[in-house]
């Protein structure tokens, strides 16, 4: 039935979004780029991640976004490594985000990451030994 999911977030400022997209390691699609709006693939099962400024966002709803009131969802990418976690720990404030949990094992099986964008949109990276979860 479907060949693809998007993710769609408001954010404030598009071309602050796409820098820090870009700098921590996401692709530019062609969906949607231009002066409101921005596509990104990430990894490579057909994801899409696709920001729009607030205002063009609120229209495409129809209806206001949750801004201010604590986070709505949890974005989260399977790494192929800890190395590829521990970069991204360093990638992120350098491209203008937050660490809010630093790599950290947990449950004896995953090594995770967590950190907002410069929008607040909330994201896990984690890698997971799948041997060791058994």
């Amino acid at each position: 039935m479907t060949s693809e999911v998007w993710i769609n977030l408001p954010v404030h400022d598009i071309e602050r979004s796409k820098s820090f997209y870009l700098g921590i390691g996401f692709s530019l699609s062609v969906h949607g780029n231009g002066p409101y709006a921005a596509g990104f693939k990430i990894g490579p099962k057909n994801l899409v991640m696709m920001l729009f400024e607030n205002e063009f966002f609120r229209q495409m709803l129809g209806e206001d976004t949750p801004e201010g009131r604590g986070s709505e969802m949890l974005i989260s990418l399977r790494a192929e490594s800890r190395d590829d976690i521990d970069k991204l720990a360093v990638l992120v404030p350098e491209a203008g985000g937050d660490i809010v949990t630093p790599p950290a094992e947990q449950l004896g099986w995953m090594y995770c990451l967590g950190f907002k964008d410069p929008d607040g949109h909330r994201w896990n990276a984690l890698y997971m030994d799948l041997e060791k979860m058994k």
